[in-house]
């Protein structure tokens, strides 16, 4: 079975229904284990009052490397190249 996760994976939590106030967070994936609604990893920091998180919850943070491409990216389309923008220059407050 292919995971979103690997051992030792930080990632971040992008689904949380039942401890919303997680959601964004950012965890170790520490072990995987078979929970009742599927694949899931035991994280650090723990969540209180779960086991672990759903590996379908998850989603890795790491470098996807020289000939890979982001997957919003792939989903969204590079962004524009653009000038960027400096605050302040000419301003008064």
């Amino acid at each position: 079975m292919k995971l979103n996760c690997e051992k030792n994976d930080l990632a971040r939590i992008v689904m949380a229904s039942q401890k919303p106030e997680y959601l964004g967070h950012v965890v170790r994936c520490i072990e995987p284990f078979i929970a009742a609604r599927g694949p899931a990893w035991v994280v650090d920091p723990p969540i209180p009052e779960f086991h672990g998180v759903l590996d379908c919850a998850l989603r890795p943070l790491r470098d996807p490397g020289p000939d890979e491409v982001d997957e919003m990216v792939k989903l969204l389309g590079a962004p524009e190249e653009r000038a960027p923008v400096v605050v302040g220059q000419g301003v008064e407050a």
